[in-house]
């Protein structure tokens, strides 16, 4: 096996970001996933998560042209 160097780590979502970011949304704000093509994004899952766990927090995700669209709706 061969080793390299000088490949930077991508940089991926927490799902600790995910939360803040899904908390600070107001009713009638959406995230876009982008080249998801279910709604079981990591979005879509966490803001179910949300939905449960929370209270005042009602989210929901569909699937439309080119990804996942997660919306908060109260």
């Amino acid at each position: 096996m061969k080793i390299e160097k000088g490949y930077a780590l991508p940089k991926i979502g927490t799902k600790v970001s995910r939360i803040k970011t899904l908390v600070a949304m107001d009713v009638g704000d959406s995230i876009f996933d982008e080249g998801e093509k279910t709604t079981s994004s990591k979005w879509y899952e966490c803001a179910k998560k949300l939905n449960i766990r929370k209270k005042g927090f009602l989210f929901t995700g569909r699937t439309v042209d080119g990804g996942v669209r997660v919306w908060r709706v109260k």
